[in-house]
């Protein structure tokens, strides 16, 4: 799995890491669980890669948590997607935890898994938590920001 490694080039530095199971190179090769380990101890230590694409895996809620110690220790991932992978409820409760505190990622594509309704909530009151503290930390008026957390 590591020698199919791909990152792509912007500017001399390699910021992406693209890992998609549905690319024609990784289709009988895909990441399991078991993979995310020792992927995610490579890229913690690595302070350029700005995206991460582990789309169309096999990685369900086991290989959430070294992708949750990643998320917190590379501080300069803005992207991931986890898009096609068979995380469900407890995978989405580990991330949404994780990413309440995270104020670098911008965006996460945890479209087709199997999230479930508390798992869905959990990511949901993870991007509520986040706006609030986006919208109170950039607002001059803390009146529009005590309304706005009574509305959410």
């Amino acid at each position: 799995m590591m020698a199919r490694l791909f990152v792509s080039k912007n500017r001399e530095i390699y910021d992406h890491v693209v890992l998609n199971g549905n690319c024609s190179m990784m289709r009988n090769d895909r990441i399991t669980d078991l993979d995310t380990f020792p992927l995610c101890e490579v890229l913690e230590a690595d302070s350029v890669i700005k995206s991460v694409d582990l789309s169309y895996n096999r990685i369900t809620d086991q290989g959430i948590s070294p992708i949750v110690r990643l998320l917190r220790a590379n501080q300069m991932i803005k992207h991931i997607s986890l898009r096609g992978n068979s995380i469900g409820e407890k995978g989405a409760r580990e991330l949404a935890e994780a990413l309440t505190r995270n104020r670098i990622l911008t965006s996460l594509d945890l479209s087709e898994n199997d999230l479930g309704e508390s798992g869905a909530l959990s990511i949901l009151e993870m991007l509520k938590v986040r706006m609030r503290a986006r919208l109170c930390t950039r607002s001059r008026f803390s009146s529009s920001c005590k309304q706005f957390s009574m509305i959410m």
